[in-house]
């Protein structure tokens, strides 16, 4: 599976506002739901990163549901 964008993941997720203000709450809904931030960084997250591996993603779906 390729890399997904962080920026790719946020406009599926908001998909009705510009792309720097779905990053900016995707960013938030990271932050702010329980026990996500950890599986992330158990998995190699960096808040820096822009790419995305599969298993991060997969871990994101499994906290707020698919898109």
């Amino acid at each position: 599976m390729p890399y997904t964008s962080k920026n790719e993941l946020a406009m599926r997720y908001y998909p009705c506002v510009s792309p720097c203000t779905a990053v900016r709450n995707l960013r938030l809904t990271l932050a702010q739901t329980p026990g996500l931030m950890q599986a992330l960084e158990a998995a190699g997250y960096s808040k820096k990163q822009k790419l995305l591996t599969p298993r991060q993603v997969e871990i994101i779906e499994q906290h707020l549901g698919v898109p």
